[in-house]
C-alpha cells in the first residue's frame, strides 16, 4: 500500500501546530504563575516597599540577564537569588525584602572591590547595600557592584531582547505564617 505524502511547505501539520500552543501557553502560564507568587509574596509588605523591590528587581535582571531567578519566602523576608543555575548556593547576588528597606547582596560580596566602603556585613563572605528609597536605586554604584559579582562568577551578562531570566518559585513547606 503507498500513502501519499502530504506537502508541508509552508504550512504546518496541526499537531505542530498544538504541540507549539501548548509550549507557548506552558511558558507563558509559569511565567504567569511566578510573577503571580512574587506579587503574594510582597502582599504583607507597605505598597513603598513593594515599589522598592520592583525597582531592584527590573534593575538587577536588566544588568544580569541572562540569568535564573528563585524566588521564595523565607518567612522573615522575601528572597530573589539570581545565579546561572538553579541552586541558591550557586547564586553571585540577591534581593532580600524587609518591612522599611530592600538589601541588594552578594553572595561573595567580600571579594568585590569597595574602596568606598559602599557595601554592609563584616561576615566571611556575604555583603549587601541598603536600598531605603527610591533615590538610592539610582545609585551607580548598585549597577557597578552587580557588574563585578557577574564577572567575579564568571558570568557574561548579555542584555537585550533575547537575554531572558528564568524565573523558579519555591514555596513554604511548613504551614506556619511568615514573620515580618
Amino acid at each position: 500500500m503507498v500513502r501519499k505524502r502530504r506537502k508541508t511547505i509552508g504550512t504546518q501539520s496541526p499537531q505542530s501546530t498544538l504541540k507549539k500552543k501548548r509550549s507557548a501557553s506552558s511558558a507563558s502560564s509559569a511565567f504567569d504563575s511566578s510573577a503571580h507568587a512574587y506579587a503574594e509574596f510582597l502582599k504583607p509588605y507597605d505598597p513603598a516597599v513593594r515599589k522598592l523591590a520592583d525597582g531592584l528587581r527590573a534593575l538587577v535582571r536588566s544588568e544580569v540577564a541572562p540569568c535564573r531567578e528563585t524566588i521564595y519566602d523565607a518567612g522573615y523576608t522575601v528572597a530573589l537569588h539570581y545565579g546561572i543555575v538553579p541552586q541558591i548556593t550557586e547564586a553571585f547576588c540577591y534581593i532580600s525584602v524587609h518591612r522599611k528597606h530592600v538589601n541588594l547582596g552578594f553572595h561573595r560580596g567580600s571579594l568585590l572591590p569597595d574602596p568606598d566602603r559602599h557595601l554592609l556585613g563584616d561576615g566571611a563572605w556575604m555583603r549587601h547595600i541598603q536600598v531605603k528609597s527610591p533615590a538610592d536605586l539610582e545609585r551607580p554604584e548598585l549597577r557597578a557592584f552587580l557588574r563585578a559579582a557577574c564577572a567575579e562568577a564568571d558570568h557574561l551578562p548579555a542584555p537585550g531582547p533575547k537575554a531572558t531570566v528564568l524565573s523558579i518559585v519555591k514555596r513554604r513547606r511548613s504551614g506556619k505564617p511568615p514573620r515580618r
